[in-house]
């Protein structure tokens, strides 16, 4: 922010210094410093004149040095009169002086961005880690949106930001009810249904069943070439197990993406992990290779409830056991949901509890395990939730321990 503010500071001087100084140069030029030489000539004359009386100086080197100093005063600029510009040029230049600083803040106020440096202002993450400060002050701003949607619920572009925001910060509840107010405004926008739906299956722990996948189709319904709802139709063919379906969408979905970009490179991937498969009513096909059994082999293991905790849950609570890449994309590779009442609970994660063809147990080396028990049943974690995570272990490990123990 310092460094922004001085580089706007000294831009503003040099445009006023371009705009003012043909108004005062006359001035500047002359004036003070006009007045000052010729009080320095009067002031050597008068010291001529008192040597001459005093006898300590001739009569023929007075009148040599009189000359010069009436040579010097020839030189000297007329300072009366350029010491008073114009009455209008002064007015001028003290209205320009003002205006031009008054404006430019304005402008970028109305057509910037000042928050922006809010959040990116190296001073505010003294005392604390620069991320958590960041997290704070985007928070901040996204509730400023909140406030100001609620003052202009009309505003489809504002809710839309809103829920984009909310989403991007991990609040997928409240970019729920976002773009549930958002299509109120815009029911017919196909990138606005794939985004609400992403966002849907999220909170359900990435199952796009049900709702869903019925706005995934409607955006497809409105917009058949809209790259993200058909990455979903087909993630959602995918895990209704119907590898027909899913292979149809991803290859429409492969024209539409650049061949170097990430999706075309992950729909790729998804196509091959369907080589030799059909959906459950056609004629399957099984890739029962040595190689393929080693993908397949479960994370096994066993998650308990802490007893100091234990009457902090309710045997109908939700608990979600999912493992992540140590290194890598944060999204769950395998996820099995069982409730409290089950705990203690020896579990498996393979394959075939995958979210998305693209990213399976078998593709990490190493995965850290994670229960956590979720009061309001919602993948997306909340303060309040009790959770338990493994170290870093393989993803075929076994027998690995969890204990859920802390609070979010």
């Amino acid at each position: 922010m310092t460094a922004f503010l001085f580089v706007a500071v000294v831009m503003t001087a040099l445009a006023l210094g371009c705009l003012l100084y043909p108004l005062l140069r006359s001035s500047l030029a002359s004036g003070p410093a006009a007045i000052d030489g010729l009080q320095v000539l009067r002031e050597q004359a008068r010291e001529l004149d008192l040597a001459l009386k005093e006898g300590s100086l001739t009569a023929a080197a007075h009148a040599e040095a009189s000359d010069e100093l009436r040579r010097r005063v020839g030189e000297e600029p007329a300072a009366l009169p350029a010491s008073h510009p114009d009455r209008q040029q002064r007015l001028l230049a003290g209205f320009l002086a003002l205006f031009v600083p008054v404006v430019a803040a304005g402008l970028y106020y109305h057509l910037g961005n000042p928050a922006a440096l809010a959040v990116a202002s190296p001073e505010r993450n003294i005392g604390g880690p620069r991320h958590e400060i960041s997290a704070a002050d985007v928070s901040t701003l996204v509730q400023g949106l909140s406030d100001r949607m609620r003052r202009d619920p009309a505003n489809a572009d504002g809710w839309y930001m809103l829920a984009r925001s909310y989403t991007a910060i991990g609040r997928y509840q409240d970019a729920v009810l976002a773009y549930e107010r958002l299509l109120v405004l815009v029911p017919d926008d196909s990138a606005v249904l794939a985004d609400y739906a992403d966002v849907l299956a999220t909170v359900k722990g990435g199952s796009l069943e049900g709702k869903p996948e019925q706005l995934v189709l409607q955006a497809l319904a409105l917009n058949p070439k809209d790259v993200k709802a058909l990455a979903l139709a087909g993630n959602a063919a995918y895990q209704r197990g119907d590898a027909d379906k899913a292979r149809r969408y991803w290859e429409q979905l492969l024209p539409l993406t650049p061949g170097d970009s990430a999706i075309h490179q992950g729909t790729l991937a998804s196509l091959a992990s369907l080589k030799g498969r059909t959906s459950p009513a056609g004629k399957a096909e099984t890739n029962d290779t040595p190689a393929s059994r080693d993908a397949a082999r479960a994370l096994t293991g066993t998650v308990t409830l802490a007893p100091e905790l234990a009457s902090e849950a309710s045997p109908g609570d939700t608990v979600f056991i999912f493992a992540r890449a140590a290194q890598g994309p944060r999204a769950p590779l395998a996820v099995k949901r069982i409730t409290v009442a089950q705990l203690p609970y020896a579990f498996a994660l393979d394959d075939s509890q995958a979210m998305a063809p693209a990213l399976k147990l078998s593709g990490a080396s190493e995965v850290v395990v994670t229960a956590r028990i979720s009061r309001s049943n919602s993948a997306t974690p909340v303060k309040g939730d009790l959770e338990g995570r493994s170290g870093v272990v393989r993803s075929d490990a076994q027998a690995v321990t969890i204990r859920i123990d802390s609070r979010i």
